[in-house]
């Protein structure tokens, strides 16, 4: 367990005394950094924490910030904003003020955002009068929520749970999404009863954080790494028809829309690049999906009228071929399998939904074969490694037995 000091002076002290004054003190109520280390020249530098009985009453979103700054890239929705141009959403879950006055530490978060200036959108579920609502308001509000959760890039979890503040809707909430990709937990050291959150977080192969500034630092990063590629096909966004006769494992369509919404965000980043084999689907979903660059080769379901205009988007009526720089293979993008195209050299394709997800010469990137998920180049190259080395007549055989 951390040393913790009563005060910022005696934490300050120590670090004096056996450190020479360098080290970082983080407040053990808050998770907030009440001295910054400075210091470059080493990395053993300690943190320690210290009682902070302000809590966050310090803490706002700076006004000024853009004057001196410049415009930030960070945009804030709330419940009072539609859900409209999500890109690389954060969602801030955990315990909100039942009263009037917000806790505080969602303005830490988005403070912290904003000085690294991330290309982001902040979806913050905490506004005035969160405890106050009547039925239909509530619903309105957990449904914002619900579908927030959804279409954000990465979930951070922030639990300071006190006696006032039990966090017990954040505790559905974490469980619904604890073995989801891009989820952040952390908790103040001396918040309350985090131990099984903690004990489930080790069982997810993820680590938890006591600091504030550690996990902003490690999403920013995470969101800002280089641009990468993914291919998919078949989303068929808003189709009862594909729910019904692909067999999805969703409640209804809604649900379906929001599962592939989410899978896509939590593996794409707005500054990836997707190649879409065909039939999209529901046109308005595309406002709320991340991608720097979109390509369609366009499906048999896929309406020039209904195609939007978005900057974002490349439309191909015709098969298309790339070539990958990390191995030099080229690929022919096609939508259905049977094409007018030379079968020399590999497909990607679509069309045929789960039905068959290798061929001797392609690759299914259809979301039915793919977990409901865009498909990155890693899988792709290890496929084709397969079609080429290690599948077999089993593999490729039209008929199963002599």
């Amino acid at each position: 367990m951390e040393q913790i000091f009563d005060s910022l002076a005696d934490a300050s002290r120590y670090l004096q005394d056996s450190y020479n004054g360098h080290g970082t003190i983080v407040g053990a109520d808050t998770g907030l950094v009440l001295k910054q280390c400075r210091c470059r020249k080493s990395t053993n530098h300690p943190v320690v924490y210290a009682k902070d009985a302000n809590g966050y009453a310090n803490v706002g979103v700076n006004p000024w910030r853009d004057d001196v700054f410049g415009r930030s890239n960070v945009t804030v929705l709330t419940p009072n904003d539609e859900l409209k141009g999500v890109r690389n959403g954060i969602f801030l879950a955990g315990p909100a003020s039942r009263c009037r006055k917000p806790i505080g530490w969602r303005e830490a978060f988005i403070n912290l955002f904003q000085l690294y200036n991330a290309p982001c959108t902040i979806l913050n579920p905490e506004i005035a009068g969160y405890g106050e609502f009547d039925d239909e308001r509530y619903r309105r509000q957990t449904e914002w929520e619900s579908n927030a959760m959804y279409l954000a890039t990465r979930i951070i979890f922030w639990i300071p749970r006190t006696e006032e503040h039990p966090a017990l809707t954040t505790n559905v909430e974490f469980g619904e999404w604890n073995y989801a990709d891009g989820i952040y937990v952390g908790f103040p050291l001396n918040s309350q009863h985090n131990r099984y959150i903690a004990t489930k977080c080790e069982d997810a192969g993820r680590g938890t954080y006591n600091c504030i500034s550690d996990i902003v630092r490690d999403v920013v990063h995470d969101i800002g790494q280089k641009p990468r590629t993914f291919f998919t096909s078949d989303t068929h966004f808003g189709a009862e028809r594909t729910l019904e006769l692909s067999r999805r494992p969703f409640r209804d369509v809604k649900h379906m829309d929001m599962e592939l919404a989410s899978n896509w965000n939590k593996t794409v980043r707005d500054c990836d690049t997707v190649y879409h084999l065909g039939d999209f689907g529901d046109w308005g979903m595309l406002d709320n999906l991340n991608g720097a660059k979109i390509v369609l080769v366009k499906g048999n379901y896929d309406r020039e009228d209904e195609v939007p205009d978005d900057a974002r988007l490349e439309v191909h009526e015709n098969p298309m071929k790339v070539k990958m720089n990390r191995n030099g293979q080229v690929y022919t993008l096609v939508h259905e399998p049977c094409c007018d195209e030379s079968s020399d050299g590999l497909f990607l394709y679509g069309h045929i939904h789960q039905a068959q997800l290798v061929k001797a010469n392609g690759i299914n990137v259809g979301v039915d074969c793919n977990n409901y998920k865009p498909v990155d180049i890693n899988t792709i190259e290890f496929r084709t490694n397969g079609i080429k080395k290690y599948y077999d007549e089993n593999v490729f055989c039209q008929k199963a037995g002599k």
